[in-house]
């Protein structure tokens, strides 16, 4: 099984686990039902909102601990002195990007919590800076909620 599937019950019989409430159970089995529903999948947890990581500790740092043990993630967002310009790119009429965004946002849950009037206020906090972004480099934004009214 995947990893979450690996740790579940070891997290429900752990003194941590134990302790939850009937309340805090139904928010776990939300952040690992995604797993248990797709055991084939390499992770098969999501938190649900930024405060599962902290309530959650027991589990989050095992199934993030394993994860991460076995892949080397580098990151480096230092381009030197290259000028990556998108519209240089050839054969190309229209290019698409998609920002991914929001995954610690102060205020908002992570979105497998979040419900549509709360991804709408997501959006609208977010405007501002894809209008920076469209000032700058072009182009459209299209938000994933179509009947959001931007004018």
């Amino acid at each position: 099984g995947n990893r979450c599937c690996n740790y579940v019950i070891q997290y429900l019989t752990s003194e941590e686990g134990k302790v939850l409430s009937s309340s805090e159970i139904q928010m776990f089995f939300k952040c690992v039902k995604s797993g248990i529903e797709h055991p084939k999948s390499s992770l098969g947890c999501y938190a649900m909102t930024p405060g599962n990581y902290s309530k959650f500790s027991g589990f989050f740092d095992k199934i993030i601990s394993d994860y991460y043990s076995e892949i080397k993630y580098i990151t480096n967002w230092n381009t030197g002195n290259a000028n990556y310009n998108v519209s240089k790119i050839g054969g190309q009429d229209k290019i698409s990007m998609c920002v991914r965004v929001g995954r610690d946002l102060i205020g908002f849950n992570l979105p497998g919590q979040m419900s549509k009037e709360e991804c709408t206020k997501f959006e609208l906090k977010l405007l501002p800076a894809f209008d920076q972004l469209t000032q700058k480099y072009g182009g459209n934004i299209h938000l994933l909620i179509s009947n959001l009214a931007t004018a």
